[in-house]
């Protein structure tokens, strides 16, 4: 299976796919309550975060999977710091999952910070994300219990990577 990997614009991401990709990969897996999902996760909610970049299976021409670069001035970044970005959403529905889609984006992510002058990249995922853990683990996140927090009866972990700088 072939997914191609661009920004939501040069796919022409739309609203509903949005709001599919996170159901299925969110709201349907447990992971968020249906009334928050309906307040945070509206697609002009969503495309106001920042960058969200996407796949698409290239035979079906369906969309598969989103992750959004959320920059440390956009008002919707939450630990982020000056030259830090965060990592929201990663997110592949059910049918594409074990196909590389998820390690797709997040390297479509990390070429987009390429010629950035961020330091350190910032994520957050659910105590019972498993599979999301190894993921992040095996991109050279590090898992900081220091950050860990709970919101909403749910607990958090935090992971965080250096990035490489800029060459002046």
């Amino acid at each position: 299976m072939k997914f191609n990997i661009s920004s939501a614009e040069n796919l022409n991401l739309t609203d509903n796919e949005i709001t599919e990709i996170l159901k299925e990969s969110y709201l349907d897996e447990g992971f968020i309550e249906p009334e928050q999902f309906k307040s945070s996760f509206s697609p002009l909610n969503i495309r106001k975060r920042g960058t969200i970049y996407c796949g698409r299976e290239i035979q079906s021409k369906e969309i598969a999977g989103m992750v959004i670069s959320v920059d440390y001035k956009s008002p919707s970044k939450l630990f982020a710091k000056a030259n830090e970005i965060e990592m929201h959403l990663l997110g592949v529905k059910p049918k594409y999952r074990n196909k590389g889609l998820g390690k797709l984006l997040i390297e479509k992510l990390f070429e987009s910070l390429t010629n950035s002058n961020y330091a350190k990249i910032l994520l957050w995922t659910q105590v019972n994300m498993l599979t999301a853990h190894k993921l992040y683990e095996g991109y050279g996140f590090n898992h900081n219990p220091s950050r860990d927090f709970e919101r909403g009866n749910r607990n958090f972990l935090f992971y965080e990577k250096s990035l490489q700088p800029k060459s002046q």
